[in-house]
C-alpha cells in the first residue's frame, strides 16, 4: 500500500512520502477554530505538550512490545479498549501513519482492526477534551485512512486520559475536510456546523 511509504521524522516532526514533503494537520485545523500553536511555547504548555508525548509513546511501546508500561494513563488507554474489543480476534496499531499523499499526512493514535477492512480509529487526549477539534482531526483521519480504498472507518472516538473518558465523536464530512485542507479547489467551507455523519454520541 502506499502508506507504507510514508515516513515521519520525530525529531524534527516532519513526514515525507516518496520525494515530497507534506504537513501536518495541527495547524490547519488551528487557523480554522482560531488556535495558535507556537513553536516556542510557554514553559506551561512545553510541560504540557511533553506529558502528551510521554503517555503517547508508552502506549505505542505497549502496543509494539506486548509490555504494560508504568505509565498510568497509558494503562487506562489499554484497559479502555480492552473492555470494548477482543484482542483474540481484532489487531491494533498505534501510530498508524496516513496521508493523501500530496499535501498533508498525520498518525493515528490508535487503530483496531475488526476484519475485512473495518476499523475504528481513536485518538489520545491527555488534556482538555475539545470536541470540535477532535471532529476535525478525526475527520481528516477518517479521509486519508479511507483514500486508497481497503480501509472503512465504523467509528471514531478519543479516549481522554484527564476524563477518564472515552468519547464517541462524529467526524466531519469528506466534503468539510477537503474544503478545510485545499480551500477553493473543492468549494469554500461553511461556517455552520452542518456535515457531520452522525449525531455525537458518548459512550462509557
Amino acid at each position: 500500500m502506499k502508506r507504507d511509504a510514508i515516513i515521519f521524522d520525530a525529531k524534527t516532526h516532519t513526514y515525507r512520502y516518496l520525494d515530497k514533503d507534506l504537513s501536518g494537520i495541527t495547524k490547519r485545523i488551528g487557523r480554522r477554530l482560531g488556535k495558535v500553536f507556537p513553536d516556542d511555547p510557554p514553559p506551561a504548555i512545553d510541560a504540557a505538550r511533553a506529558h502528551g508525548t510521554h503517555v503517547h509513546r508508552s502506549f505505542e511501546y505497549l502496543v509494539k512490545h506486548g509490555k504494560m508500561p508504568l505509565n498510568d494513563e497509558a494503562r487506562f488507554v489499554m484497559g479502555a479498549l480492552r473492555a470494548r474489543y477482543d484482542f483474540s480476534v481484532c489487531g491494533i496499531a498505534s501510530e498508524f501513519l496516513v496521508s493523501d499523499y500530496e499535501f498533508y499526512a498525520t498518525a493515528i493514535d490508535i487503530v483496531i482492526f475488526k476484519g475485512e477492512g473495518r476499523i475504528d480509529i481513536y485518538d489520545i487526549k491527555t488534556g482538555v477534551f475539545d470536541r470540535e477539534y477532535c471532529s476535525w482531526q478525526l475527520g481528516i483521519n477518517k479521509y486519508f485512512a479511507e483514500l486508497e480504498g481497503d480501509l472503512h472507518v465504523d467509528r471514531c472516538g478519543v479516549i481522554a486520559t484527564r476524563d477518564k473518558y472515552v468519547y464517541n465523536v462524529a467526524p466531519k464530512s469528506t466534503e468539510r475536510v477537503k474544503s478545510l485542507l485545499y480551500g477553493g479547489r473543492h468549494g469554500k467551507e461553511r461556517a455552520s456546523g452542518q456535515g457531520a455523519c452522525e449525531p455525537d454520541r458518548d459512550c462509557e
